[in-house]
């Protein structure tokens, strides 16, 4: 009886995380750390678990890869080195209205590949703001570019965004296996998106005047961004290093931890100061959604919806995917991308034990997790944290064409085209992946 009672606890205490979610002024972390301990002690108390046993669920090569990526990124962010390549975007442009839209929107695909969503909106936004005043045009298509150029980008690689890590952690996904799979679909979306936008609204921006364009030039010198030359050179040369060694997998989450300590002691950069601008906030997240779901594996409630499924699946590799796309992309636009993606590797991950053993039909279940959380989980501006960060920033610009109404109108069109497309590439990449196992029952 109380296994029952606790499975159901569980099930409300996650379920409850929709009303966390669904309100600014609650600290969601609070509660998700509170849930998770709630949870911990009476899951331990009804199964006989030690606390051990939950934190064994916790994966902390990930978590440690997590924390001190967003480290070494805040100390590129803070000597200017992203804005400096942004700026001379600009002047490289001439301020060139549509070549600059699509210079900017490529750079912040590329850029959200390897730098959280919220860093990359703040950098390039302010400067789209500053420079659509001087050059007097509307700040607005140029946002909505980068917004989904950010999106986009977060398909490059398995370090994009928090949740891209929580994903490649769990089914051990390196960076050749995401542009394996996603390059194509990248350039697809990427061109597409920046095509419509371009000719529905860029095109019908009047180009600045002589006088404003010199005025732009002279206010934004990108030689004044760079305070130490040493410095700003040799944190390219670690950010190069680092991304050759992530691409070629060697042991990411130990060379993402050694450089960014080479870094601190080279730089002769105070460590105390650093951690304080790091995101424990996220590290606490995720450690009590890790948590809940160790919960909710522990009094088997995982391995009762993985039965249920599988029952309900049958083999049925269309159906399974249905299922996860579906469900996948309402609950990552709707509760939480984390959430949504921690659960779901659970799930499937049990699935692969039991119902599809075959190695092509697991690759195909895995693009579908992140084609459901990356792509399919951006039907309301609060799905990404970023967004709603643009839309205060928006608002204290004074731009008021950049509301919530604005970006939930634009993020349902975007949402339409992107979920469109990558259906269509799904499909056609799954009848490649299976064409050997089609012509040989076909013989």
């Amino acid at each position: 009886m109380f296994e029952d009672i606790n499975r159901v606890f569980i099930v409300i205490l996650i379920l409850s995380l929709i009303l966390v979610y669904s309100k600014e002024e609650i600290d969601a972390t609070l509660f998700i750390v509170l849930f998770a301990i709630i949870g911990a002690v009476f899951t331990g108390f009804v199964f006989n678990a030690e606390s051990t046993d939950f934190f064994a669920y916790i994966p902390l090569q990930t978590l440690t890869f997590l924390i001190f990526m967003d480290i070494f990124i805040k100390i590129l962010v803070k000597n200017k080195i992203f804005e400096f390549f942004t700026v001379k975007l600009i002047h490289l442009t001439h301020a060139n209205i549509r070549f600059l839209f699509y210079l900017l929107c490529i750079a912040s695909a590329l850029v959200s590949g390897i730098m959280e969503d919220v860093s990359v909106a703040l950098i390039i936004n302010p400067i789209i703001f500053r420079t659509a005043r001087i050059l007097k045009f509307k700040a607005k298509p140029f946002i909505m570019g980068t917004t989904v150029s950010i999106l986009i980008g977060n398909l490059l690689t398995p370090f994009a965004t928090p949740v891209s890590i929580i994903i490649s952690s769990g089914f051990n996904l390196n960076m050749g296996w995401y542009f394996k799979y996603f390059a194509i679909l990248f350039i697809i979306l990427l061109a597409t998106s920046l095509l419509l936008i371009d000719r529905f609204y860029i095109k019908k921006l009047p180009p600045p005047s002589e006088k404003d364009v010199q005025i732009l030039m002279v206010i934004m010198d990108p030689e004044l961004l760079i305070i130490n030359k040493g410095r700003f050179y040799r944190l390219i040369l670690y950010l190069v290093i680092m991304l050759i060694c992530i691409a070629l997998n060697i042991l990411p989450f130990l060379v993402v931890t050694l450089i960014t300590v080479f870094t601190l002691i080279v730089e002769k950069l105070k460590f105390n100061n650093v951690l304080k601008n790091a995101n424990w906030n996220l590290l606490f997240l995720y450690c009590g959604l890790f948590i809940l779901i160790g919960c909710m594996t522990i009094n088997k409630t995982i391995e009762m919806i993985q039965s249920v499924l599988s029952n309900l699946i049958g083999g049925n590799l269309i159906l399974a995917i249905a299922i996860i796309v579906i469900f996948g992309s309402l609950l990552s636009s709707f509760v939480s991308k984390s959430l949504t993606a921690i659960t779901f590797i659970a799930i499937v991950s049990n699935l692969f034990l039991v119902t599809f053993t075959d190695p092509v039909d697991q690759v195909i279940l895995i693009i579908a997790v992140n084609i459901a959380v990356l792509v399919g989980g951006n039907f309301v501006p609060q799905a990404s944290s970023f967004i709603l960060f643009t839309i205060d920033m928006a608002k204290s610009e004074k731009v008021s064409d950049l509301t919530y109404q604005t970006f939930k109108k634009e993020m349902r069109k975007y949402s339409f085209l992107s979920v469109s497309i990558t259906l269509v590439y799904y499909i056609c990449l799954i009848i490649i992946l299976k064409l050997p196992t089609l012509l040989s029952l076909g013989s």
